[in-house]
């Protein structure tokens, strides 16, 4: 699993190149002046959204165990970054899910409450993006007019991504669709253990979300860690920039455009993490700052959220498997 993840993401590290050959002459000349104390920070930056990650998975466990730690939720995170790049998400949930069985919670709980994570995250991506667009929709209309005809769609799609998840969570009768809907998939022997897995995480799932809705402090924490963690990311773009000394945009309108960023790649088919991203972040950036200097803040913008966790997520992996 580490070799594939590992020629996964050079294979797709490949592709980029090979997208933006036709500037890698200015993007190198826009990144000489680098620091090593500049790299440094971006490092620092990636794993604080690691933390923040970690410290939300956290606050949900500690509902179900109470004395689990920080360490071990960080454990659980990077098994999931791991897993999305190896797997393509496919083994993300059962390594969190198996990691969290070791540390004493049942397995139908992990797999419950990684779901709800994933939710939480779906919620807050949506509330952050909906203030940001409150607060600076006029200057994003006057300045960028062509993306906005994105928004209503994205927007519509993930509101209703959310809406169908916090059903299939909480409200009997939409699981109960869901599992008349499974039941009616083929009934040859691979399609039945299918079939099987899916009720049991449906009801793992909606068992949980009972359990963690009715802590309100609890969601309220969740919440606002996860506005900490989102704050982390959309705040790494305008870092990227500033060490390579571009201007053109200020902090608060670098954080609208990473939160659109981040609102974009959610509707759009993404492979081992990589497509979305770049695509959005060019197609956001450039118009303000040019395409040279985009591509080059791209890269670093990478280098902190997508190769250095999946650097770090190396040794996790290979500590549950030696488990």
């Amino acid at each position: 699993m580490t070799i594939t993840g590992l020629l996964t993401v050079l294979a797709l590290t490949v592709v980029l190149l090979l997208f933006l050959r036709d500037n890698d002459t200015a993007i190198l000349g826009a990144m000489e002046n680098l620091s090593v104390w500049g790299l440094l920070l971006l490092l620092c930056a990636g794993f604080l959204y690691q933390l923040s990650e970690a410290a939300v998975c956290r606050t949900m466990v500690r509902t179900r165990l109470p004395r689990f730690s920080i360490l071990k939720a960080l454990k659980v995170t990077f098994l999931k970054v791991f897993g999305d790049v190896a797997s393509f998400g496919a083994i993300s949930v059962p390594l969190q899910s198996y990691s969290l069985y070791i540390s004493g919670l049942a397995p139908g709980a992990g797999v419950g409450l990684m779901t709800l994570e994933y939710v939480f995250h779906k919620l807050s991506i949506l509330l952050y993006a909906s203030v940001m667009l409150a607060l600076q929709w006029r200057w994003l209309r006057q300045t960028l007019p062509t993306v906005t005809g994105y928004l209503l769609p994205a927007y519509l799609v993930i509101s209703l991504i959310i809406m169908a998840l916090v059903l299939l969570c909480t409200w009997r009768k939409v699981q109960q669709l869901a599992v008349w809907i499974i039941r009616r998939l083929p009934d040859t022997e691979k399609w039945r253990k299918r079939k099987e897995k899916y009720q049991t995480q449906l009801e793992a799932v909606y068992t949980e979300s009972r359990l963690l809705l009715q802590n309100k402090l609890c969601c309220v924490k969740i919440i606002l860690i996860n506005a900490v963690k989102l704050f982390i990311l959309y705040s790494t773009p305008y870092l990227c920039l500033q060490l390579l000394g571009i201007s053109g945009l200020n902090f608060f309108q670098t954080q609208l455009l990473a939160s659109l960023m981040l609102f974009l790649t959610n509707v759009m088919v993404n492979i081992a993490g990589m497509g979305p991203t770049e695509f959005a972040f060019l197609l956001l950036f450039s118009p303000y700052v040019g395409e040279t200097a985009a591509a080059a803040a791209l890269i670093l913008y990478r280098i902190s959220t997508y190769y250095w966790p999946i650097l770090l997520s190396i040794f996790p992996f290979s500590t549950i498997r030696r488990s």
